[in-house]
Formats: structure tokens, C-alpha cells, sequence
């Protein structure tokens, strides 16, 4: 059981290495958790030494796409844009759904 479970997490690894070097190859750059570095960046981390750290500003374009993964029978990966869905309309909670299926309320 351990072997399948490492087994699945160095492939879950391996998808998001890959895409996120697909991302970078695609033009994104820096956001709020992260920095993409790049020596032609336009921004710097500003510290008490100066400006250090060049980075690539955000490409806001990108955030009408998300990247998706697939495992081809073969072993190799093939990341590809989406368009982005819309949330659907709904305001219902997690703990009030989940509730109604235990209860067989949902799909019952």
C-alpha cells in the first residue's frame, strides 16, 4: 500500500513540476505567493541592500486560463490551457450539504 502511495505522490509531483514550468514558459509571472525570477523582470525586492531579486510582474491574462495535467498511457505529461469556469450561483454551505447526504436528502 505504501509503495502505490509514494508511487502517486512523486506523480502528483511530477504534474505540478510540469506545469508549473509550462506556466512560466507561457509568460507567467509573480503573485502574491510566489516569485517567478527572471533576469529581463520588471520588479525588484527592495531591502536594506537595495534591489535584489529581479522577477517577472504578474500576467494578468493569464488569469482567464488554468492549466491542466494529463498522464498519457505512456508515462509522459501534456499540460494545456482551460478557460476558466465560472462559480456557479449557489450560497449553500459544505457542513449543510454534506449533512443532507448523510441524511439521503441529496440524490437519495
Amino acid at each position: 500500500m505504501k509503495a502505490i502511495q509514494n508511487e502517486h505522490l512523486c506523480l502528483t509531483q511530477l504534474c505540478f513540476l510540469e506545469t508549473i514550468q509550462a506556466l512560466i514558459e507561457r509568460g507567467g509571472g509573480s503573485r502574491g505567493a510566489y516569485v517567478i525570477l527572471d533576469d529581463e523582470g520588471d520588479l525588484w525586492v527592495e531591502t536594506k541592500r537595495g534591489r535584489e531579486l529581479q522577477h517577472r510582474s504578474e500576467n494578468e491574462a493569464l488569469r482567464k486560463e488554468i492549466l491542466e495535467t494529463k498522464v498519457n498511457d505512456d508515462g509522459s505529461l501534456d499540460v494545456y490551457p482551460a478557460e476558466v469556469r465560472p462559480l456557479p450561483e449557489d450560497d449553500s454551505w459544505y457542513e449543510t450539504t454534506w449533512r443532507e447526504w448523510q441524511e439521503k436528502r441529496v440524490y437519495g
